[in-house]
């Protein structure tokens, strides 16, 4: 329940509202903002009563919107093996060994989050190797993209996957399954990997309070479960705001998801269907109009385009947001075909569709990207990870198309619409903040107050909240992060140093990591 109010006070507040971009004071009542300003001349009976915190000059700003999050498959890694820090493939089969021993026989194992690209070896473990950890138990991997998986012989054989199956990838040498399972042959394989219902909402609930120790109060969560997120949220467990887009393979329930949902719910909101293009650059499967530099061939994409195009101007007939999952310029191409035919056969006024990822434009495409007012949804982050040089993007793509990946700066320039995300990969915005100010390529950065615009506000538009959230405005809701610093004010690379001290949602304190604040009662 809301809280009677509190007063943030003796702080350096970062609005992101134009019309006062600075104060020094924010009052709360209910879940709402009732005052920002300055302190001197400020109503006494507007904050009697309420929890007083002095924050000696540290930085308010509104709560962080990851706009692009996956709540059940993190949960989900929550629950499995987490290979995430392994760095060579020897790590990878010590650690899934060790889980092979210690569970039952009949369980399938599960692991995730590895990712080839920090490993010394630099190569995807085979179905050998993990046929030797164990011939009689499934093993399944999943790459941190989540579009990759590597498996033993037993999980293929227990999932019924037969040769010609769409996305079973086989060793060039010997004609036999490789291991990599993606596409249709990953979801039969991953169908066999079984959560209980209060293990899997224990899960969500504990990456929950990751995000709120990172100062996310909202997320824009991109195909997951409609009705297990309303079950987490009826018991009373969805403690972050969340407008979830359901899975193209859902689209036909999303009329049933909406008679079920509550448009006047800020806490879960059903906000339009995602459509998956292409795949990762990572997996080898964004569609890309030239080949690989690595040799990998150059990707596929997912749909044929006239299949696509009745099916978004079905959802955007309905009135629906459709979000396009496009990395490959290849799959850019396509979004922008399909979105524009869209438009024209079913204009709609301010239909907000969204691109998801975006990272390698084909030439000349900003103008139309604009025109049609489409958003971008980016992940700085990506950048940092992978785009450094002599990273995994300079190695799959060669360095004339790495050094054009994620061109965040331009489509600023472009006044293109922006929302930030992390995709999990990792979590955190001011990580993503100081990879959108630290882009590899001088042209592609941003400044710090627009990348901090991107995490607050622009995610905000990009789920049509932005008369509620996204600002610390008066009569909006009361979510905001209180950091150690000004990201807007220290030095560029310094940002990532930046700690959350405070998080704030609906006027309730969350998250709290200060040793010493200074609260009383007014």
């Amino acid at each position: 329940m809301p809280s009677n109010g509190i007063v943030l006070t003796s702080a350096r507040v970062l609005t992101m509202d134009r019309d006062l971009p600075l104060a020094n004071t924010v009052v709360t009542e209910g879940d709402r903002i009732t005052y920002v300003g300055g302190r001197e001349g400020l109503d006494e009976g507007l904050i009697y009563g309420k929890e007083l915190i002095d924050l000696e000059g540290r930085t308010v700003v509104p709560g962080f919107i990851d706009s692009h999050m996956h709540l059940v498959e993190m949960a989900k890694g929550r629950l499995g093996l987490d290979l995430g820090e392994c760095r060579s493939v020897r790590d990878i089969l010590r650690l899934v060994k060790q889980e092979v021993e210690k569970r039952p026989d009949s369980e399938w194992v599960a692991g995730y989050n590895w990712d080839e690209s920090r490993w010394k070896e630099g190569r995807i473990i085979t179905i050998e190797e993990l046929d030797s950890i164990s011939p009689r138990r499934p093993i399944v991997l999943k790459r941190v993209c989540q579009h990759l998986v590597v498996v033993n012989s037993r999980a293929l054989e227990l999932a019924g996957v037969p040769k010609g199956t769409e996305g079973l990838c086989l060793d060039t040498k010997t004609g036999k399954p490789s291991g990599v399972v993606q596409q249709e042959a990953r979801r039969m394989v991953e169908s066999h990997l079984k959560f209980s219902l209060q293990k899997l909402c224990d899960a969500i609930e504990t990456v929950q309070k990751e995000m709120l120790s990172l100062g996310i109060t909202s997320v824009h969560d991109m195909g997951s479960d409609f009705k297990l997120l309303q079950r987490t949220y009826n018991e009373g467990r969805l403690l972050i705001r969340t407008h979830l887009y359901v899975s193209e393979g859902e689209l036909t329930k999303i009329d049933e998801y909406a008679a079920m949902s509550n448009s006047d719910n800020n806490h879960l909101r059903l906000g339009g269907v995602k459509f998956f293009l292409d795949g990762s650059i990572g997996a080898h499967s964004a569609a890309l109009s030239e080949p690989y530099a690595d040799g990998q061939g150059g990707g596929r994409l997912r749909w044929d385009k006239e299949a696509l195009k009745n099916l978004v101007s079905d959802a955007h007939k309905k009135g629906w947001q459709v979000s396009l999952h496009a990395i490959g310029d290849k799959a850019v191409t396509m979004a922008l075909e399909v979105l524009e035919h869209t438009q024209i056969d079913r204009p709609r006024k301010d239909p907000r569709h969204r691109i998801e990822h975006c990272e390698l434009l084909p030439e000349g495409v900003l103008e139309r990207i604009k025109e049609l007012g489409i958003i971008v949804s980016a992940q700085p982050n990506f950048v940092s990870v992978w785009g450094q040089p002599g990273g995994m993007y300079e190695k799959h793509l060669g360095k004339r198309r790495w050094e054009a990946i994620a061109p965040l700066g331009r489509f600023y320039r472009k006044s293109i619409p922006l929302a930030f995300g992390s995709d999990g990969m990792p979590i955190g915005p001011i990580y993503g903040i100081w990879s959108a100010v630290n882009h590899p390529t001088e042209e592609s950065r941003l400044e710090p107050a627009d990348a901090l615009r991107y995490y607050t506000c622009g995610g905000a538009f990009a789920s049509f909240e932005e008369g509620t959230k996204g600002t610390i405005s008066q009569g909006k809701l009361a979510d905001m992060a209180v950091l150690s610093g000004d990201p807007t004010t220290v030095p560029r690379k310094k940002i990532k140093d930046i700690k959350v001290e405070i998080t704030v949602l609906g006027g309730n304190i969350l998250y709290n990591n200060l040793s010493q604040k200074k609260v009383s009662s007014l």
